[in-house]
């Protein structure tokens, strides 16, 4: 996988919620605020 750079449109995913639900960023996607964090790892 490439990595993303500051301006870059993120990658479409699909992930559980904490309720099980299925969170995918296209369907928020133009229509929601969405904050992607992505760790280095858990020191």
């Amino acid at each position: 996988m490439s990595r993303l750079s500051l301006g870059d449109t993120a990658p479409n995913f699909a992930l559980p919620n904490h309720e099980g639900a299925v969170f995918k960023l296209s369907d928020v996607y133009r229509t929601q605020n969405v904050l992607l964090v992505f760790n280095l790892g858990f020191v």
